[in-house]
């Protein structure tokens, strides 16, 4: 590889696709990521099943019966994402959204000391009654029509009905979509490349 690069960053994590995505985009550096593994996401990647194996130095053996490995995302680090919160507007205000599928949190369960387990159940609506118009191209605020105002304050009450959402591909989505912004810019990601050191020329 013969090209040259602004900024190199080693790792897939958050913070390093972040820092990718806002080089190339605010300051229009041409970036160069860097990886070990061959998946995004640092510390808290989203593994298949044979990655999970791996990562654990164990055998998978014989996985038919669980299906296809691909089929299986795994974050080691789950967390959940509320609907209405700051990374969330981060993702929509970025344009990372569009590069991500979001699974709406269908219930959850409430431990109520001596009274036990309770179960809460959402109704079953679609995500995109959620995020509305922040994974389509936006009108202008002049445009719209009582409508289209009917139907944003539907979709913030969703945010309180539905406060949490997943990437359905699993958490690494999230970094990866950074990158990909930054790659609209320029920017380059190398998986399964090891960083073995600065070599400085006679003029340091």
């Amino acid at each position: 590889m013969d090209e040259e690069y602004d900024t190199v960053i080693l790792g897939t994590g958050l913070k390093q696709c972040l820092l990718m995505g806002a080089l190339s985009v605010i300051s229009g550096k041409k970036v160069l990521l860097l990886d070990k593994n061959g998946y995004y996401g640092g510390s808290g990647p989203t593994l298949h099943l044979q990655q999970l194996f791996e990562h654990f130095d164990k055998s998978c053996g014989e996985t038919s019966d669980y299906g296809s490995s691909k089929s299986w995302n795994v974050d080691l680090i789950p967390k959940l994402l509320m609907t209405n919160g700051t990374f969330v507007q981060l993702l929509v205000k970025t344009g990372a959204l569009k590069y991500l599928d979001f699974k709406l949190v269908g219930g959850r369960y409430d431990y109520i000391g001596n009274a036990g387990i309770r179960r809460s159940s959402y109704i079953d609506i679609d995500v995109s009654d959620v995020f509305g118009d922040s994974i389509t191209p936006q009108e202008d605020e002049d445009d719209l029509d009582e409508s289209t105002s009917d139907k944003m304050s539907r979709r913030y009450s969703y945010t309180f009905v539905f406060p949490f959402v997943y990437p359905l591909f699993g958490l690494a989505g999230i970094p990866e979509a950074f990158s990909r912004i930054s790659s609209v810019h320029g920017g380059t990601v190398m998986l399964r490349q090891h960083f073995s050191g600065v070599v400085l020329g006679d003029d340091g």
